[in-house]
């Protein structure tokens, strides 16, 4: 519920995970802030690199929806607090289909047969 809500409740709870997200505290996530944190809160180890593409295009999506006006920083580059929502949706959504797709790759190979 804290994803996707508008509450005044769930927007506190998304902006205190933002700011453990943020941990270099510059009011922005970079890839790498992002990549770390869901490795963590998810608990996935470099074994599942998998995840990596999953994350990066999470990322991809949430930064590109609302165009930044962020004078210190490129700030298309990187997700800002109004944009967060869109990446846990995001993650949520592919991590779904990362779930899916790896149950039909029977064999491994990134890629789903036919048998």
């Amino acid at each position: 519920a804290v994803v996707s809500t508008q509450s005044t409740g769930d927007k506190a709870k998304r902006k205190a995970l933002f700011n453990k997200f943020d941990s270099n505290g510059n009011g922005v996530l970079s890839f790498s802030e992002v990549e770390k944190a869901v490795k963590s809160v998810l608990k996935l180890d470099e074994g599942q690199g998998a995840a990596k593409p999953v994350i990066a295009q999470a990322f991809k999506v949430a930064k590109d929806c609302i165009k930044s006006d962020r004078w210190d920083t490129d700030g298309d580059n990187y997700v800002e607090l109004r944009e967060f929502r869109f990446l846990l949706l995001s993650l949520r959504q592919f991590m779904e289909y990362w779930e899916v797709f790896n149950r039909l790759d029977k064999d491994g190979d990134n890629r789903v047969g036919y048998d």
